[in-house]
């Protein structure tokens, strides 16, 4: 069977998803008491070591995906699930890894290996392909 995705391009989607978990955090880390982070994009940027233009494209891929959401101003973010639960990105990565260390499983054999639904792989699949773009 013809591998899917080079070794490359799985590491790169895997940065891709980290910079999107890195700014989860720190969205949930500089929330004030209303669950809500203010910070401006420049100061993000700054505190990972980023330009605004990424922070503004991974805010509007984190917003897409439903894991976020802007409430008042334009630069404020909350996120929408909570530090505790799971969030596609986070089983996104566990799809990119599996991918990498077993890139000839079937589709069945990766959703059985990831404990998840042929349905719910589907979903990932169609969030790998937004990430891409």
């Amino acid at each position: 069977m013809k591998e899917m995705f080079s070794a490359d391009s799985v590491d790169q989607i895997v940065v891709r998803i980290q910079n999107y978990r890195r700014l989860i955090k720190l969205i949930e880390l500089k929330s004030v008491e209303d669950g809500a982070c203010s910070l401006p994009h420049k100061v993000m940027a700054n505190f990972l070591d980023t330009t605004q233009e990424h922070i503004q494209k991974w805010l509007e891929k984190l917003i897409e995906f439903g894991i976020i959401k802007q409430v008042g101003n334009s630069f404020t973010y909350k996120t929408v699930i909570s530090e505790y639960e799971q969030t596609p990105i986070d089983h996104l990565l566990d799809l990119m890894n599996l991918l990498k260390e077993n890139p000839e499983l079937s589709f069945f054999l990766q959703a059985k290996t990831l404990n998840i639904s042929v349905q719910e792989l589907e979903l990932l699949f169609g969030l790998l392909i937004q990430i891409m773009m």
